[in-house]
């Protein structure tokens, strides 16, 4: 009786306490459990990226469905995010790093959205990739490969912050060198994508000779100044005009229409319409045809978005074709006509610097 009085007295006084069975184990907490499923996701997540591009082989021969393609033309408007957000990310651990005390604020959020978006541009890009067969495959591919590995290390850097925030800030270190690393792999990938939008030299086209010099880049052509007579007519003035104006669709990562322009023999063989270019016939030459069709056509070129060609940039490029299409006849070995010299003049007025290259009426 008095054992049993004592046991009473116990639990009213611990009223609360509950006393488990032996064989029931602790359930996990939810912040626990989340963090395990994150983790697990985010391995199969990088895993499944990584092994994509081998498991869906390559593209149809029949073309992919519409509805698909349409998708995959969002590949450029959501890839911004990615790039923007990881700059952030970078910015706000950066000015955690500087000394002073004040509230640190996690990165977290920011991570796991860049994360999120690097996938959907990743696999946007992908179905992208499938559906523009002009695009140069070596590049395309590195480009393609460049964003999916660049998304599996943003998943990675969220799955390590998740830890460094749970584990009180220790491995702060390895998700920064996880930054680092997204951050350079989207820089490679970005200047591919960029290469395969604008060409090669779309970055450096305007480079100082200095710079162009120890990047061991060309000399630019046609300076605007010297004798005009000792110009070769293809290389100094009709190469800067298909530069600038055509071979951002047209070459050797870009085939719009299957047509290279950024080769003189490729120039002239055309694409997939036919000759680009008839030497002697500038008004049956096709690349002139669609330069001269209304701005509203759908086959007029540039296209729009692009800048259309000068007045006196089609002057030139019709004369170098009337004349011969020539790839090494010099300006004294042409002639020309009262428009040709005009047209001259003003190119030189624009690569000098004094006045403005208007797109033609």
């Amino acid at each position: 009786m008095r054992i049993q009085k004592t046991a009473r007295r116990e639990r009213n006084r611990h009223p609360l306490r509950i006393r488990r069975p032996m064989t029931q184990r602790a359930i996990p907490n939810q912040p626990a459990k989340r963090q395990i499923l994150l983790t697990v996701g985010g391995v199969f997540l990088i895993a499944a990226l990584g092994l994509l591009p081998f498991l869906v082989g390559p593209p149809p021969v029949e073309g992919l469905p519409e509805i698909v393609k349409f998708i995959g033309r969002f590949h450029p408007v959501v890839l911004h995010l990615p790039i923007g957000i990881l700059v952030w990310v970078l910015v706000q651990e950066g000015l955690n790093l500087l000394p002073g005390k004040r509230e640190r604020a996690s990165s977290r959020t920011a991570a796991g959205f860049a994360a999120a978006s690097a996938v959907t541009a990743s696999l946007l890009g992908l179905l992208l990739y499938y559906s523009m067969p002009e695009y140069d495959k070596d590049l395309a591919e590195r480009h393609l490969y460049g964003g999916i590995l660049f998304s599996c290390l943003a998943v990675a850097a969220y799955l390590v912050k998740i830890r460094v925030d749970a584990s009180g800030g220790r491995g702060a270190v390895v998700y920064r060198i996880f930054l680092l690393a997204s951050a350079g792999t989207m820089g490679a990938a970005s200047h591919d994508g960029a290469s395969l939008t604008h060409g090669r030299g779309y970055l450096t086209e305007h480079a100082p000779q200095p710079l162009r010099n120890w990047l061991g880049l060309p000399e630019r052509h046609f300076s605007g100044s010297g004798d005009e007579a000792s110009l070769v007519v293809y290389t100094d003035l009709i190469v800067p005009i298909l530069e600038q104006k055509c071979y951002s669709c047209h070459n050797a990562e870009k085939q719009k229409g299957r047509y290279r322009m950024d080769e003189y023999e490729l120039l002239l063989a055309g694409g997939k319409e036919g000759d680009g270019i008839i030497p002697g016939d500038a008004a049956g030459s096709n690349v002139i045809v669609r330069i001269e069709l209304p701005e509203d056509d759908d086959e007029h070129m540039p296209p729009e978005g692009k800048k259309d060609l000068a007045a006196h940039e089609l002057t030139l490029l019709k004369w170098w074709i009337d004349q011969g299409a020539s790839k090494d006849a010099k300006a004294a070995d042409l002639t020309e006509t009262a428009e040709v010299k005009q047209a001259l003049e003003r190119l030189r007025q624009v690569d000098a610097g004094h006045g403005t290259s208007p797109s033609r009426p």
